[in-house]
């Protein structure tokens, strides 16, 4: 029923955010190894080059960061829309409805000490993600307002597809939000 279609939409925008962030934090990883180890990064003994030919891929596999960014971003954005509205909000995404006490949340923390509490930590990236969420909801907005025929350097004239790197800092900082 409804039920099971919410769950299957936010299980879908977080598997495709989280794939988005891991491959590439993990690609980004094997390479930074590589730079690290010098000559010897490039030779078959560190294991390395074989590690990157295998790894890499996933990638792309099963959809690139550019493509699931959107995705999780449209469903982050859905989510902050119905929260604005006072409606329920399932699963990992339930956070969000704290979206109107974020400006009440700045100083989370007065001691170096604070600043190492997990639970003060989460509410940080908490917080980071519902500010960019917001900030992609707002550039979705304002693009929907500008001409329709305006383009992308691919060639969409969707406004998600123009507000890409807002939606992708969305959507990366939603699973680091769980982290």
């Amino acid at each position: 029923g409804a039920r099971g279609k919410e769950l299957l939409a936010w299980m879908h925008a977080s598997t495709a955010g989280l794939k988005a962030m891991v491959t590439g934090v993990t690609a980004d990883g094997i390479e930074a190894c590589r730079k690290l180890c010098g000559g010897h990064g490039y030779s078959s003994a560190s294991a390395l080059p074989a590690l990157m030919a295998d790894y890499v891929a996933s990638c792309t596999l099963e959809g690139t960061e550019e493509i699931l960014s959107v995705q999780t971003g449209k469903h982050l954005i859905r989510s902050l829309a119905r929260a604005a509205k006072g409606l329920s909000i399932a699963g990992p995404f339930e956070y969000i409805t704290a979206f109107k006490t974020l400006a009440a949340d700045r100083a989370l923390a007065r001691t170096a000490s604070e600043f190492l509490a997990p639970d003060l930590l989460q509410r940080a990236l908490r917080n980071r993600a519902i500010f960019l969420i917001s900030r992609a909801a707002q550039a979705v907005q304002a693009e929907s307002k500008r001409d329709p025929k305006t383009t992308t350097s691919t060639g969409g004239s969707n406004p998600l597809e123009r507000c890409g790197v807002a939606l992708s800092r969305a959507a990366r900082a939603h699973p680091e939000a769980h982290a």
